[in-house]
Order: structure tokens, then sequence, then C-alpha cells
């Protein structure tokens, strides 16, 4: 039991005791020579230190916490500002069997004037705030937990105040090309935005901060500390950082993904050209065969109908000759159907397959260019392949032997065809005059329809070539394999 009163104490006294008695928080006055502990009520009493005694200088009291408040109130004696304590855990003033764990008290102190031979002393009041306490924990936890978050986050995010940035996470260092977060704290937005897109970031940020609302996300392009130019996806919003306006921005590298948009355009656009062109030969192999079949095939009938009209009119001698002509135009007129049929479609890439077809294309090839060509295969005799990759195939070496005979000027070609790792394979090399791939490609229709041909089924399609060093195809078809 703590003592309440000292001996000789005044009316006046008794009645402040007796009042502080009352109060529902701790309280007490701390003053006089050496801080004594000059009134105390039960609240006080239930909380203080065992040897905090009335009478007693608090410079002296045990447990060691007890010994802050003659530090407090010194200083609020000599600067007479109130000082206050926030949430401090009861189990450091007594013994945790006595005060709970999770008990917390916020304590204010302020300097009074007492009558008598006391002229200076400091009231000490304390109230639990063991809610406060806990929710400050729960904070405290949250901020730990966001912290983390931020931590592992696989996105990019910074804030920046001021244009220059005061905070990043480890994946935002990495976005930004940092070693640490640290590199990046003190360095200007303007070195990260893209100057491109820098006046519309700027006012995107200013009117964000004026309250505008469905500004974000928004795309953008940003400089990394190497220099390397990235295409990001920016989520923004305003906050507060120590007190002072700045903005979070949640940031993701979408390069690869643009890159990807962007192949995915270019294939549509390729497609899209490569129908046109399809069309377009069709239409022009219609004329040429239109053409054919009015001047060659129409005169040769026209020529034999003729012979045979007059042969019905003479002796069966003179008869027999004129029908001898019209057979040898018959002959002719077979011959020339066979060649258009098989420029057409050759029947045997149909009927025995790829390299047959092959062979019969570069041996009519040598015969009419007069250049000679090495064919030369592996692992593909025998077999069939899926008939659009056959034809595919059998085109792209047609329209190769047709560009080597218009443009190379060389005098020997190589053909190789084999199926390594599931695919059909092939190289096709000339030592002609060469040229300048890409100037070529962008533009020679022949070498864009082989390209666009492999990359329709899928494959691969790469030239090597250079001025005066012949030219090198190498095409890659994906196999897809059929029984004969």
């Amino acid at each position: 039991m703590h003592e309440s009163t000292v001996p000789g104490e005044s009316t006046s006294s008794q009645v402040a005791e007796a009042a502080m008695e009352e109060l529902p928080v701790a309280a007490c006055v701390i003053g006089g020579n050496g801080l004594r502990l000059l009134l105390a009520n039960a609240a006080f009493r239930a909380l203080a230190p065992e040897g905090m005694l009335v009478g007693v200088s608090v410079d002296g009291a045990e447990p060691a916490p007890g010994r802050r408040f003659g530090k407090i109130c010194r200083e609020v004696l000599e600067s007479g500002a109130t000082q206050s304590l926030i949430d401090v855990p009861s189990r450091l003033l007594r013994d945790t069997s006595e005060a709970p764990e999770e008990a917390f008290h916020t304590w204010v102190f302020q300097r009074l004037e007492l009558p008598g031979d006391v002229e200076q002393a400091v009231i000490c009041i304390a109230w639990e705030a063991t809610e406060h306490g806990q929710t400050d924990n729960r904070l405290r936890e949250s901020e730990e937990r966001y912290r983390q978050l931020l931590e592992v986050s696989p996105v990019g995010v910074a804030v920046h105040a001021g244009g220059t940035l005061v905070f990043t996470n480890p994946a935002g260092a990495t976005l930004l090309g940092a070693s640490t977060p640290e590199d990046l704290i003190g360095t200007p937005i303007t070195r990260i935005i893209h100057p491109a897109n820098l006046a519309a970031a700027a006012a995107r940020i200013g009117r964000m901060m004026a309250g505008e609302t469905g500004l974000y996300p928004v795309e953008d392009r940003y400089v990394r500390l190497d220099g390397q130019e990235i295409d990001v996806e920016v989520m923004a919003v305003s906050l507060a950082y120590e007190g002072k306006p700045a903005v979070q921005v949640i940031v993701q590298d979408i390069t690869e993904r643009k890159r990807a948009e962007e192949e995915l355009r270019l294939s549509r656009d390729r497609l899209a050209q490569l129908s046109l062109r399809l069309v377009e030969a069709q239409e022009s192999e219609r004329r040429a065969i239109g053409r054919e079949l009015h001047d060659q095939f129409g005169q040769m009938l026209t020529a034999m109908k003729i012979t045979l009209d007059i042969a019905a009119q003479l002796p069966p001698d003179a008869a027999a000759r004129k029908i001898a002509q019209a057979q040898e135009l018959a002959g002719d007129l077979l011959s020339r159907v066979s060649r258009l049929s098989m420029e057409l479609r050759p029947a045997m890439l149909d009927d025995l397959g790829l390299v047959p077809a092959l062979v019969w294309l570069i041996n009519r090839f040598q015969q009419q260019a007069g250049i000679d060509v090495t064919f030369k295969h592996s692992g593909v005799e025998g077999r069939r392949f899926a008939p659009v990759i056959e034809t595919t195939a059998f085109r792209i070496v047609q329209e190769a032997l047709t560009n080597i005979a218009r443009h190379a000027q060389a005098m020997h070609a190589g053909i190789r065809v084999s199926s390594p790792d599931g695919w059909l394979e092939i190289e096709i090399d000339d030592n002609g005059v060469g040229f300048d791939p890409k100037e070529a490609l962008a533009n020679r229709r022949g070498l864009t329809g082989m390209r666009e041909r492999a990359l329709l089924v899928n494959g691969t399609f790469a030239i090597e070539s250079s001025p005066g060093q012949g030219t090198h195809k190498l095409i890659r078809l994906p196999i897809s394999e059929e029984n004969a």
C-alpha cells in the first residue's frame, strides 16, 4: 500500500488530493527539491513502479523506465513546454504479471504553479490507450507487409516528388537498369522519360495532381540508365510522401509485347500483300494461258481443220499427204498441251512425290536455260510429305531457278534437299553476280514470293549474297508426312 500524504500538508493539499482521487485517469504531481512525488491518485499508484512512493524522488525510481519521468519533468520545468509520451507499454513501468502486455498508456506532462514553499511542479496525467496502441501496431504490420510486397513485386514501383525519384523497389531498379534501388534515388524523371514523350507526360502528371481522373494507365517510353529504350505501361496516383505531394507509379515493361504486336501487324500486312499478289499471279497466269490457247492452240487447230477440209476434196494420194500434215499438227498440239499441264502443276508431284518432280524440273531447266545444276538429296528418297509442303517446296525451287536464269548470270547452280530434325531443308546456291539481299527483297517479287510461301506454312527463308559473290538460299519447312 502506497502512502498518499506527507506530514504537515495544508488543507488545500488535502482538497487537491481528494480531487485527484476522483479523476478517472492516473494523475500525480512531481516537484520540489529532488523532484519528489508530491501527490498521486489510486489510478496512478496502480500503474506506477512499486518504489515510486509519495515523498520519494523520481530520479531513483525503479525499474529504470520510471526514472525517465525525472528527465521529462526537469525539461518541462525549464522550458514550460508540455510534453507527451504516446503508447507507452505498461509492462515497462510494472511487472508483466500486473500489467498486461497489450496495455498501452499515453502520458502528458505539464508545468503548474503551487502555493507555499513549492513554487513549481509538474502534473502528470495518463490514460489507457490500448486500442490506439493495437491500431498503431496493426498499421505498422500493414506497412511492413506492404514493404515486403513491394520488395518481391515483379513490376516496378517508384515514387517521385519535385521531379526526382525518392523511392523505387528492386523490380523498378532492374527495369531501369540500376544495380540497386538506391542508385536511382535523386534521379530526375526527365532522365527516365523519353524526350519525345516528356511534354505529354508532364502535362498528364500536372492534370492528375490537379484532381483529374481517367488519365491512366497509359503506354509510354522510358530510357534506361544504359541508354536502352523500352516500352512501358504506366499507372500513376498522387499521394503524400514524407508530408510532400508526390506521385507513385507502377510500371511494367511491355517491350516484348509491343515487338510481338508489331511482328503480328507486319505478318498480317505480308499476308495481305501475298493474297493480293496471288490474285495478280492467278490473273496473269490466266491471261498467259488464254493467249497461248488463242495464239498457238487456236491457230494450230484452225490449220488442222483447214488441212482436213482440203484433204476431203483431194484425190486419195494428195489427201493422204494432207492427212499426214494434220497428224503432225496434232502431235505438236499434244506436246504443247502436255507442257502446259506440267507448267501448271506437274502430275508426277502428286503421283510420285517431291524428289521425282524436282528431277524433272531441274532437267527441263538445264535444257532450256543452258545452266548446269547439281542436285543432291538425303533422307527424303521415297518419302511423301503433306501436299501443301510438297507444293511449297516445288514452287520455291521453281521460282529460284527462274530467278537464276533471269538475273544471276550464273554458269552453275546447286540444290540440296534433306530432312534434319523434323524439317524439310532446301539449300540453293549459284555462282552468279550476287546482289544486296535487303534491296532485292524489297524490289524483287520472286524473292518476296519465295519467302512468303515459306512463312505461309510456318517455315523460314534466309538468303546470303553480295555483289560478285553469288547467292545462297536456305529454306526450312516443317515436315508433315503422309503415307504414299
